[in-house]
């Protein structure tokens, strides 16, 4: 693995990237409730997309985090890149990643890309669109893909894993809790038909879109109705980042109360048939002509 040199953008509260959550804490737990979600539609879309073979590709992991999905299919490629803001975050992904001799670990902050055009043939972004600046346009978000598709080669393909409003309000179980940051968190989201009309605008075509019906996270852990108590445990989801002091208590308050009353499950039961009906992720995904 060869780890790049900082250019400066490892700022933890950056305003471009992760600016209400501390990614510097959370990457101490994060994969403790975390899965890489959707490595058959990942893997499916750079075979489908591409006219080279994964052996003979490129891939970028824009926003790679501790570098799960990496180290699930890095392997598959000539050459990966995982790009990150945040020092904690890369530092997991370093001890992930050693034995890794085809990657590379670099440090940059979204939605700017910091490589030459046409350098990649494959590229990920991964419930990371939502740590963006989150204007009423989605400005970062556009600069994100014309960026995506100006680095991308002809004939490569781009995967935006991301949410959609309606699996943000009503997906995630704990979400009753704290009902004024699930509003934000959706607000955060652009919309599945925002997302293609930003990916048209920039060149790119064969849009495809798959909900997958799995969750995102450890089911041993993720419906544990007592998980909220824990900081470590809502350090795995950015809506509790949103919370304000007063919004999390109040929100423990409640959850409290339904446990000691026998009611958390049908919350929990409620949120789950959603994700069974709607899933809590969506795959958006793309090819550069």
């Amino acid at each position: 693995m060869t780890i790049t040199p900082s250019n400066g953008c490892l700022n933890t509260q950056s305003t471009s990237a992760n600016e209400y959550e501390d990614y510097q804490s959370t990457s101490k737990s994060y994969d403790q409730t975390r899965t890489s979600l959707g490595l058959k539609i990942l893997l499916g879309t750079f075979v489908q997309h591409a006219e080279k073979q994964l052996s003979e590709q490129r891939l970028l992991d824009a926003g790679c985090g501790t570098g799960s999905f990496l180290h699930d299919i890095a392997g598959r490629f000539q050459a990966a890149t995982g790009l990150d803001a945040n020092a904690g975050m890369l530092e997991q992904a370093r001890a992930k990643l050693a034995d890794f001799q085809n990657v590379t670990l670099s440090s940059g902050t979204l939605p700017k890309l910091p490589f030459s055009d046409d350098s990649f043939d494959a590229m990920m972004v991964n419930q990371v669109v939502h740590h963006l600046d989150a204007d009423s346009n989605f400005s970062s978000l556009q600069e994100l893909i014309n960026e995506s598709y100006r680095i991308l080669a002809p004939g490569g393909s781009l995967v935006l894993h991301t949410s959609s409003q309606e699996q943000v309000r009503n997906c995630y179980w704990f979400g009753w809790l704290i009902p004024e940051a699930k509003h934000r968190m959706a607000e955060r989201y652009a919309s599945v038909p925002q997302i293609k009309g930003m990916l048209q605008s920039a060149g790119f075509d064969d849009i495809r879109v798959t909900a997958p019906l799995e969750a995102m996270y450890d089911l041993n852990v993720y419906l544990d109705p007592e998980g909220p108590f824990r900081a470590d445990w809502r350090a795995c989801d950015s809506m509790f980042a949103l919370a304000t002091e007063d919004e999390l208590e109040v929100g423990l308050k409640k959850l409290r109360s339904a446990c000691d009353e026998g009611t958390v499950q049908s919350a929990i039961d409620e949120a789950e048939q959603w994700r069974h009906r709607s899933g809590q992720s969506t795959f958006i995904s793309v090819r550069k002509s």
